[in-house]
């Protein structure tokens, strides 16, 4: 078994509410409902700080596990000796403060605020600690791509398994649009406090997370526009060390609470400052650009590749990985670029993401005409114990996506 959870969610491309679920906790305008079968909601609405702070109140303990337990335990799953974690953290907060002036101030009011909210309900949490939490994937990649980059590849590692697609159209059972995305997290903490966040800001759209306490960014979420972003790894050289930027889960924060329109999110990821490299596969469901695309970026290159994307004629003549789905109302991705341009960043893409992009690419293509929300499910969620072998053949590990990660 991997030391690794994966986490389904299909993004029909609207926000829900808890109306008619039991409210366990409250505070000031937020509150977390029950949903049943081991699923809750944190509801947060206001200014920044006022949605920081009901944030940090309702869920102090797990922001303070998150903050504490889960970031030490994604250095140790790159192997790091425990007894130099204490300093790289302390490094890793250093780093994210530098970086501090690439995110935009209402993010850090809320950081502030849920540090607030959990300290004023007992727990030991900082501002510092939450920025680390909200930035720290960036800012160890920004330090480890350079030099893991070339091993990974040299290695053929299986990387961080994370997939996604968009249909919609003659690919779906009813013409809708239709995001499915996986990924995977460190075991510790994440999987048993995860919840839905849903989000009235003052400004912008509402929104809808799937996340953990702690984190203003967003790993994958919806808004109320009908805007769906999520993002995966994607190792290249074309990294700033110490250059985290805005960081992913920000910048796609910043995306679902502002984009009209696919094209917005597409020139706010372009435009975000950047260090470290990424895929983004983003949805529109509702406005007047439905359909989806997946953003290949880099320190300082960019690609869009859209449902229509064709694969260039030129690039056939290099061994490069290329795109497989053949319809202009589908887009897959996985853990690697497909647009030829962007092997410029000296990028290299290991057996285990492409025939994860093969093959969820396949079952998509087989089900194509037929995908509504359960096959949607069904087939973002295609790596579940026993399918394959991949995680094993313990289907215990099952209840992980059931109960705590999908909706």
């Amino acid at each position: 078994m991997k030391a690794y959870i994966l986490a389904a969610l299909l993004l029909c491309l609207a926000v829900g509410t808890a109306s008619g679920y039991e409210v366990v906790k409250s505070c000031g305008k937020g509150y977390i409902a029950d949903l049943g079968n081991g699923k809750y909601l944190m509801h947060l609405e206001g200014t920044p700080y006022e949605m920081g702070y009901q944030h940090g109140c309702l869920a102090g303990e797990q922001v303070e596990r998150m903050t504490k337990e889960f970031v030490k335990s994604v250095l140790e799953g790159y192997d790091i000796p425990e007894d130099l974690i204490p300093g790289l953290l302390e490094l890793g907060k250093e780093v994210a403060k530098k970086n501090e002036k690439y995110v935009p101030s209402e993010f850090i009011e809320e950081m502030k605020g849920i540090a607030d909210g959990a300290r004023d309900a007992g727990y030991d949490v900082s501002y510092e600690d939450v920025l680390l939490l909200n930035m720290g994937f960036d800012v160890i990649l920004s330090i480890a791509y350079p030099i893991a980059t070339p091993i990974v590849a040299w290695q053929d590692k299986e990387g961080i398994a994370c997939d996604g697609f968009v249909a919609m159209d003659d690919a779906t059972s009813d013409g809708r649009v239709l995001m499915g995305r996986s990924f995977m997290f460190n075991p510790e903490v994440f999987h048993e406090v995860a919840m839905l966040i849903e989000q009235y800001p003052e400004k912008g759209h509402r929104f809808v997370s799937v996340s953990a306490p702690g984190f203003v960014g967003v790993t994958a979420a919806m808004s109320s526009a009908g805007i769906a972003i999520g993002m995966d790894m994607v190792p290249a050289m074309d990294t700033k060390p110490f250059v985290s930027g805005t960081g992913c889960l920000l910048t796609a924060r910043q995306v679902v609470q502002y984009a009209d329109e696919l094209s917005d999110a597409v020139n706010m990821v372009k435009s975000s400052k950047r260090g470290v490299p990424w895929l983004y596969v983003v949805g529109d469901g509702q406005g007047r650009e439905k359909g989806g695309a997946v953003l290949e970026v880099s320190a300082d290159k960019f690609a869009v590749r859209y449902m229509d994307y064709e694969y260039p004629e030129w690039a056939m003549s290099y061994d490069l990985p290329r795109q497989i789905e053949d319809k202009d109302d589908l887009v897959v991705l996985a853990n690697h670029y497909i647009v030829p341009e962007m092997y410029s960043t000296i990028s290299y893409a290991v057996n285990d993401s492409l025939w994860r992009y093969e093959t969820l690419t396949s079952l998509i293509l087989e089900n194509y005409g037929n995908i509504d929300v359960e096959k949607g499910k069904e087939l973002v969620d295609y790596l579940h114990p026993p399918n394959y072998g991949y995680y094993g053949y313990d289907e215990k590990y099952r209840w992980l996506q059931q109960e705590r990660c999908s909706t």
